[in-house]
C-alpha cells in the first residue's frame, strides 16, 4: 500500500542573533519546527514504473547503496546482490550495477536484463559508484576479508577486464583498516578514495587518502605505497575535487554522539599534501551547536549543512528534527540563507539526512529517513527548499514496507528520482529486501501544504 503524506511547512518570523568567532561561525540556538499532515498520495510521477515506483523484486536480496543519472537521464544504481546460505552462485553476496531507462524500466542493452555483476572477494558490500569520462563505471566496495575493494565495468555492463586482476583490485592495508566511504576521480583520471583509517587495536580513528592509477594499480608514489594518512582526526562527510585537482575534505571533529561538534574543511594539494594558503594551515573551523548530519559543498565552495535537532530536550537516540543551514567558503554562516528565519523539519521521529542534491536553477532536495506514527520501522522523507533557504514543501512517502534511501537524483526535466532499499519484514525476521525508485513530479512542491503548525 502506497501512502504519501506532507509535512506542512511552517516559517516562523524570528530573528535570531548569530555569534560571530574569527574564523569561525555558529548556528542560532532556538529553532521552530515543522510538523506533519496528511495530504492527496499525488506527488509521484504516475508515467514512471507503475504509478510512480519501480521495486526491482528479484529472486535474491538486494540493497542499494548508490546511484548515479547518467546523460541521457537512464538511471544506474548500486547494490549488493546476496546469494541465500549454501548457495554455490556466489560467496555470500557480489556487487551489483542494475540500469534503467529513464522511465524507470530496466535497460535490456546493460549486462543481462539490465543488470552486472561482480565477484571480487568473499562477502562483497557495494558502496560507491562513479562514471570516468569515457562512460566506463567503476564500484568501490568492502569485504568481508576486510579489503577495498573495485571493480570496472564497461558501458555495455561487462567487465572491463584491462582494469587490475582482470576487472577488480583489492587492497589491504598494513596495520590499519581503511573503510572508503568516497570515490573521486582526479584530473589525470587518478583514482582517489577517501574513508576512515582505524588502527588495528581500535583506539583511534582517523581519515585517509588512497590513490589508484587509471589502470587499477595502487600508487606507490602516493603516500606510504598509496595510503596517506594526514595528522587530522576529524570525520569526512563531503569531498570535492577542483578543476585544478585540489581537494576539499569537510566533516565533524567531535564524536557523533556530541552536540557540540566542530565542522572543519581543509584543503589539500594533488598530491595528498596540505595547502597551507587556504585558511589557517589549510584548515577552515565551523561553529555549530548541534550535531551534524549530512553536508554537501556546492560549486562556489559553499557548504549546505543538515544538524540535528533535539526537540523538548530529546536524546540523540530519542527524537530529533532536521535543519538545514549553509556556510560560506570562508567559513561564516550566509546571512541571506532563509532571510535569517530559520526552520526544522518533523516528520515523524529520528529523522536522519542520507543525501542532498541541487538543481541547476539552485533548488535544494534533501531525502532522509523517519519513522512516524508508532512504527519502528523508516520511510523516506524529501525536502525541498528554494535558492535562498526558504522550504517549499515536505512530503513522506511510506511503501507499506520500510525504506532506506540511498541518493537522490534531478533528471533534465526537473523531475527528481529518490533511489533506495525496501525490505518487508513480514516476509521473514531477516526481511526481504529490493532497490526501490521513487521518481516525483516537480510541480506539487510549488505549495506550502496546510495546515501550519509549529511547536
Amino acid at each position: 500500500m502506497l501512502r504519501t503524506h506532507a509535512i506542512a511547512v511552517a516559517t516562523l518570523v524570528t530573528l535570531f542573533a548569530v555569534a560571530a568567532v574569527p574564523g569561525h561561525a555558529q548556528l542560532p540556538t532556538h529553532i521552530p519546527t515543522i510538523a506533519q499532515t496528511e495530504r492527496p498520495a499525488d506527488d509521484l510521477d504516475p508515467t514512471f514504473g507503475t504509478n510512480g515506483q519501480v521495486i526491482s523484486d528479484l529472486t535474491n536480496n538486494t540493497d542499494a547503496a548508490d546511484a548515479v543519472l547518467l546523460p541521457d537521464d537512464r538511471i544506474l544504481v548500486l547494490g549488493t546482490l546476496f546469494y541465500p546460505e549454501g548457495s554455490t552462485d556466489g560467496e555470500g553476496s557480489d556487487l551489483m550495477l542494475m540500469r534503467f531507462t529513464s522511465d524507470g524500466v530496466p535497460d535490456p542493452t546493460f549486462g543481462e536484463n539490465g543488470i552486472a555483476t561482480a565477484n571480487v572477494a568473499q562477502g562483497d558490500k557495494a558502496q560507491k559508484l562513479i562514471i570516468q569520462p569515457d562512460n566506463k563505471i567503476i564500484a568501490m566496495g568492502q569485504n568481508s576479508v576486510g579489503t577495498v575493494e573495485l571493480a570496472r565495468f564497461n558501458p555495455d555492463g561487462s567487465l572491463d577486464t584491462t582494469f587490475g586482476n582482470g576487472g577488480s583490485t583489492q587492497t589491504w592495508f598494513n596495520a590499519h583498516l581503511f573503510s572508503s566511504d568516497y570515490i573521486e576521480l582526479q584530473p589525470d583520471n587518478n583514482i582517489l578514495l577517501i574513508g576512515a583509517i582505524s588502527d588495528l587495536d581500535l583506539q583511534t580513528a582517523r581519515y585517509g587518502f588512497a590513490r589508484y592509477d587509471p589502470d587499477g594499480n595502487l600508487d606507490t608514489n602516493f603516500g606510504n605505497n598509496g595510503l596517506l594518512i594526514p595528522d587530522a582526526s576529524n570525520l569526512v562527510q563531503a569531498v570535492t575535487i577542483k578543476a585544478d585537482g585540489k581537494i576539499l575534505i569537510a566533516g565533524e571533529t567531535a564524536r557523533f554522539d556530541s552536540r557540540d561538534p566542530d565542522i572543519t574543511v581543509t584543503r589539500y594539494n594533488p598530491d595528498g599534501t596540505k595547502d597551507t594558503e587556504f585558511g589557517d594551515d589549510g584548515i577552515i573551523t565551523m561553529l555549530a551547536n548541534e550535531t551534524l548530519q549530512h553536508l554537501l559543498f556546492q560549486e562556489n565552495n559553499d557548504l549546505l549543512a543538515a544538524m540535528s535537532i533535539f526537540p523538548d530536550g530529546g536524546s540523540i537516540d530519542n527524537d530529533r528534527d532536521i535543519a538545514l543551514t549553509k556556510y560560506r567558503a570562508d567559513g561564516s554562516v550566509d546571512p541571506d540563507f532563509r532571510s535569517n528565519e530559520t526552520s526544522s523539519i518533523d516528520a515523524g521521529r529520528l529523522e536522519q539526512t542520507v543525501a542532498i542534491t541541487v538543481s541547476p536553477t539552485g533548488q535544494i532536495i534533501l531525502v532522509g529517513t523517519t519513522s512516524t506514527g508508532n512504527s519502528e520501522f523508516f520511510d523516506n522523507f524529501i525536502v525541498r527548499y528554494a535558492p535562498d533557504g526558504s522550504i517549499e514543501g515536505a512530503i513522506t512517502t511510506d511503501l507499506g514496507k520500510e525504506e532506506i534511501p540511498c541518493q537522490v537524483l534531478i533528471q533534465s526535466d526537473g523531475k527528481f528520482v529518490v533511489v533506495g532499499t525496501t525490505q518487508d519484514f513480514a516476509i521473514s525476521d531477516a526481511g526481504e529486501s529490493d532497490f526501490f525508485l521513487l521518481r516525483y513530479l516537480n510541480s506539487p512542491f510549488n505549495q506550502v501544504y496546510l495546515p501550519l503548525t509549529s511547536r
